[in-house]
């Protein structure tokens, strides 16, 4: 299940997966809408991002592709999808200044270059290698509206600072302390997220025990 996003003081809304298809779903109070479907093809790895406006998720499709939409249901980018051996990644889905983006592996060779994209802006950049060596895992951090890419590769860390031209640039490496400090206010971040996806997820059960219990 996803994260749940308040549309207003009473009114929240939440998408989740079940076998290949996506839904979302209201809440009023304490009373639960009827699903919505969005999307038939799901695969695997639902995220979504919440701008001011809406709300816009990606996923793996049945077909191999990452697919974004919006709550319509209708496509605002698709790619073909390719998995970097020993990645602990897919792609990664997140804001920058309000507006979506998505990272992706050009291709399944190790060392392969990213491509990244603002959809919605219809604005792409040249792929880029953060680690030819292999990359493991990267991670995006916004600050200032400003976008970083925490790139964690094989032999070595490196963060880089992404600039209004879609030019990539390094600022630190793994020798920084600096970018160590990072390294463990990200861990904790990663940890505070999980814990709040347990809760959720405990959220959800007893919601829906309740619903079976009454919406017969």
């Amino acid at each position: 299940m996803s994260g749940i996003y308040q549309v207003d003081c009473e009114t929240a809304l939440f998408l989740y997966a079940r076998e290949h298809n996506i839904y979302m779903r209201y809440k009023t109070g304490p009373y639960f809408g009827k699903p919505t479907l969005l999307a038939g093809d799901y695969n695997f790895g639902l995220v979504e991002v919440a701008t001011t406006s809406t709300l816009y998720f990606a996923y793996i499709s049945t077909q191999n592709t990452i697919v974004s939409k919006n709550l319509s249901g209708d496509i605002i980018f698709s790619t073909p999808f390719t998995r970097i051996p020993g990645a602990n990644f897919n792609f990664v889905f997140s804001k920058v200044s309000d507006e979506p983006f998505l990272l992706y592996p050009a291709s399944s060779c190790v060392g392969s270059p990213l491509q990244y994209t603002f959809p919605l802006l219809e604005r792409q950049a040249a792929p880029f290698t953060p680690c030819p060596d292999g990359i493991k895992t990267i991670h995006p951090i916004v600050s200032a509206n400003r976008l970083f890419l925490l790139a964690v590769c094989d032999n070595q860390t490196l963060l880089y600072c992404i600039s209004d031209t879609l030019t990539p640039h390094v600022l630190l490496t793994d020798n920084s302390k600096e970018l160590q400090r990072l390294q463990m206010q990200l861990d904790s971040a990663i940890t505070q997220y999980n814990e709040l996806m347990d809760v959720a997820r405990h959220y959800k059960e007893e919601a829906e025990k309740w619903r079976g219990k009454y919406w017969k």
